[in-house]
Formats: C-alpha cells, sequence, structure tokens
C-alpha cells in the first residue's frame, strides 16, 4: 500500500491549518490597528465640557468623532482660556485642546435650513449623536431620538443637559458650582463654622462625561441584539449625586444629614512638614500600630488610643501630639516610610511634581502631541489601558480642517456644491 496519499492528506491539512493561523493573526492585526471603536461614526454637537469628554473616549479607541462647529463665529470651548502661550487663539484654547484629541472638525450653521439638511445627512450615517443644546431646543431643531429614529433606527442619541428632558428644571441653566449646590455636594464641602464650598474642578461635567460614555457603549453593544438604537439620557445633576456615595446612602436608609466639618476617622487630614503637607491616616485600621516604627511618642499608642474611639474622643489632643512628630520629616520621607509599613500615607504635591512621579514615567501615561498652532506639548494618555486597543494620541482639528473630507468623501458633494455652501455661509 502507498504511502503517498496519506502524506498529500497530511501535507494540506498542514497547510489549511497554517492559512487559518495566518489568517487569524491577520484579523487580529487588524483589530489592534483599527481599535476597539474603529467601526462607530459620530456626530459630535455639544458645547461643553461633559459631551466634549464623552466624545474625546470613544475617539482615543478607535471612534471617527466628527464635532460641527459654527460657519461663523467661534465654538464656546475654544472661546474657553486659558491659551497656549499666553496667545488668545481659538486654536490654542487648552481646554479644547484638551477635550477634542483625536476627533475631526466641519464648519456648518445647522441653524439654517440647508445646513440642518446636511447635518441630518451626517446623521442618517452616524451611529452616534452626542447633543447638550438642552431639551428645548433639541426638540425645536428636531434633534431629539424620537424624531431622528424615523430616518435612521440604528442611532444612539446621548443627549447631555445639566437636569433632564423633564421636570420644573429641564430649562434652567447652571454652571458646575451651581450643580454643585444643588446635588447637596457642597453642604458637606468645606469646615463646619465656615461657608459651604465648591470642589475647585468641574468634578460633576466630568462624571456625567464618564456616564454619557458608558451609555453610549452600553447602547451600542445593546443593539447588536435587534439593531435598534435608542436614547441615552444623562443629568448633569443625577450625575453629581453619585459622586456623594455614601452619605447619600446613609441618608436615604438612615435619614441621618452629613455636614461639613473634618473626617470621622483619627487621624485622617493633612498635617504639615517640613516641605509642605503630608495626608496621615489610621488606614488600613490593623495596621496603624506600626505607625509607631515612625513617630516616637509613646503618648500616640497608649491603651486608651489603640481604637480608634478613643482617639475620636480626644481629637484635638491627639493631632496636636501628632502634628508635633510629622513637622520633623519631609513629606515624601514620611510618604514613603508610611507606605513601607502597610499605612495608606500620602504626600500633597502641586502639578509639576504630580507630572514628574516615576510612577507616571513607568506606565508612560504622559504623551506629546504636535499641533501646528501649539507646537509639541505634553498631554495625558488613555484613562484605563486595554491590552489589545492602544489609545490613539492624535491632536484636536483645526476649526474646520476636515470640510472636505466629509463633505466630499461622506456626503459625495462636489467641490462646486461646497463652494456654493462656503459663499452662502452655510459650512
Amino acid at each position: 500500500m502507498s504511502c503517498q496519499p496519506m502524506i498529500s492528506g497530511f501535507f494540506f491539512q498542514s497547510i489549511n491549518f497554517l492559512e487559518r493561523v495566518f489568517a487569524e493573526v491577520a484579523r487580529w492585526n487588524e483589530r489592534v490597528e483599527k481599535k476597539a471603536l474603529y467601526n462607530f461614526l459620530v456626530i459630535d454637537l455639544s458645547k461643553n465640557i461633559a459631551g466634549a469628554y464623552c466624545g474625546k473616549l470613544l475617539a482615543g479607541y478607535g471612534a471617527e468623532v466628527i464635532i460641527v462647529e459654527p460657519s461663523s463665529g467661534t465654538s464656546p470651548l475654544r472661546k474657553a482660556g486659558p491659551f497656549c502661550h499666553d496667545r488668545k487663539d481659538p486654536e490654542a484654547s487648552i481646554p479644547f485642546l484638551w477635550l477634542n484629541t483625536g476627533k475631526k472638525s466641519i464648519t456648518l450653521d445647522f441653524d439654517r435650513a440647508d445646513g440642518m439638511g446636511i447635518l441630518k445627512q451626517l446623521i442618517q450615517r452616524a451611529d452616534v449623536l452626542l447633543v447638550d443644546l438642552g431639551p428645548d431646543k433639541e426638540r425645536q431643531m428636531g434633534l431629539t431620538y424620537e424624531m431622528l429614529k424615523e430616518f435612521n433606527p440604528h442611532l444612539v442619541v446621548c443627549s447631555i443637559s445639566n437636569f433632564g428632558s423633564n421636570g420644573p428644571y429641564q430649562d434652567y441653566v447652571a454652571e458646575e458650582i451651581q450643580i454643585q449646590a444643588l446635588s447637596g455636594m457642597m453642604s458637606m464641602t468645606g469646615e463646619t463654622d465656615r461657608e459651604p464650598l465648591a470642589a475647585g474642578l468641574n468634578i460633576c461635567h466630568y462624571t456625567a462625561g464618564l456616564h454619557a460614555y458608558t451609555g453610549v457603549l452600553m447602547a451600542l453593544y445593546q443593539r447588536n441584539d435587534d439593531g435598534a438604537g435608542q436614547q441615552v439620557e444623562i443629568s448633569m445633576l443625577e450625575s453629581s449625586l453619585e459622586n456623594i456615595e455614601i452619605a447619600l446612602a446613609t441618608y436615604l436608609h438612615t435619614g441621618k444629614i452629613s455636614k461639613r466639618g473634618p473626617h470621622p476617622g483619627v487621624p485622617w487630614k493633612s498635617f504639615e512638614c517640613q516641605d509642605g503637607y503630608c495626608v496621615v491616616i489610621a488606614m488600613p485600621a490593623r495596621n496603624w500600630s506600626k505607625a509607631a516604627d515612625i513617630f516616637d511618642d509613646p503618648f500616640l499608642f497608649q491603651g486608651k488610643y489603640k481604637h480608634i474611639l478613643g482617639r475620636i474622643a480626644d481629637r484635638l489632643t491627639y493631632e496636636e501630639a501628632l502634628q508635633a512628630q510629622v513637622i520633623k520629616f519631609k513629606k515624601e520621607e514620611l510618604f514613603l516610610a508610611g507606605q513601607e509599613r502597610g499605612l495608606a500615607f500620602g504626600m500633597v504635591i502641586n502639578l509639576a511634581e504630580a507630572t514628574e512621579l516615576q510612577q507616571h514615567r513607568d506606565r508612560n501615561f504622559f504623551m506629546s502631541i504636535d499641533h501646528p498652532a501649539t507646537g509639541n506639548l505634553p498631554y495625558c494618555g488613555a484613562p484605563f489601558q486595554m491590552s489589545q486597543s492602544p489609545w490613539i494620541s492624535s491632536r484636536a482639528p483645526l476649526i474646520g480642517e476636515h470640510n472636505n473630507l466629509i463633505y466630499e468623501g461622506k456626503l459625495k458633494l462636489s467641490r462646486l456644491e461646497i463652494m456654493e455652501l462656503e459663499r452662502r455661509g452655510i459650512v
């Protein structure tokens, strides 16, 4: 019996196996090259931080995000300072550059009928629409999910507003501080005998942006079931309540209202060091006794202070004694001493120090992006890392930079048609 057929069969099976392997490798490389969200088109009409941040995250992992800017005038974020090189230039607005990395830009006056017609052509091709014009204006302009699903049933419409699309506050205006005030957050922030304080950062805007991002991804995932889009509605006020966490849950479950004042734990605050401040807290609680190796004062670790309740009862006395010890250290020295003993100490550093931490260098968190209006500048990298879909680090667009690419490439308008729209101020 000849072995020729057996050899031939084995040979062809091996070839088939290798072809499958190479095909799978090619598909894997394609996924890596195209990123996690490479096949989604997002039209970004947002004017404020939350929507812009949502769009930034979508773009960072591969979605094609097109921001629609005014054909005349300047979009609000481009007017916002500070500006790079202290030059008040809409192309050099730091908030705009920061929140619009990886996006494309077109100019379009969609307040006019012809402009709205063009916008709806883009929306008809889109997977996601980000909009934050306010519930009333969105209804007036026909930019709600119920209106848009008639000609794009696959569309996910993410609407971001201060208070949501219904209720007595739906058309009220607000900035970050008003949202913090109305959420109850400010009532708990600050000293007991002083006025309520707002956090210095746009916490509510960024939280709303993260919720919008999560909602959009969930809607796109659910769309796999039947191809249908849906509305994703974000209320910044509701998003801000998530930041209050246990204090809100405590009130809802027990009726107890949290007030301004020190943290209930002792110690749990920043103490002055030789060169700044260090955060010293007795956490994890089981490790606080190890702080006796750091602070040379038996008073702090005597019997009645072994349990947190004893320290709480003598808060001022205990904190004064601890301050007398902390001042002997430099902040990084104390930070490391605590960490070496499993204590969650932290040093208070400024942004210049924070960006130079070796931790960030080792993880390549900061990266440089070149921009024609500002030159090469550092930016933050991905807010989370994915093993098979690296973050896309590309610059924010110039105003209307992609008009020809989008109008000719996607909408198939002729050059003459685009020139006529430009003449009329529509694009």
